[in-house]
């Protein structure tokens, strides 16, 4: 899967699976700016990467401010370590999640 990844998460999870670790683990995502939410798009598409992940979300329209939780995942390390990088990733300008000020 490691088309939109850091190689340090493909190697942590190459180490993990060479070591024999499955950990359970949850990741929670955080806004970084106030908004509402509108998160479903992005429910669909780690459930389509990761199939066996338990994805939260905020129900749409949902008003948060920097650090709410606005998602949580939980899989087996492995299953989802590379979806960090998406996750951590800051808007570019330009793309549909861009807010300027």
């Amino acid at each position: 899967m490691n088309l939109f990844t850091d190689k340090y998460f493909t190697r942590a999870k190459e180490v993990a699976i060479a070591n024999d670790m499955y950990p359970k683990v949850k990741y929670r995502v955080f806004g970084r700016f106030d908004g509402l939410a509108a998160l479903e798009p992005a429910k669909l598409l780690i459930q389509k990467i990761a199939t066996n992940a338990k994805v939260e979300i905020l129900p749409t329209g949902t008003p948060f401010i920097p650090g709410d939780t606005i998602m949580t995942v939980e899989d087996t390390f492995e299953d989802i370590v590379e979806l960090e990088t998406i996750s951590v990733m800051r808007p570019i300008e330009g793309s549909a999640l861009f807010r300027s000020g």
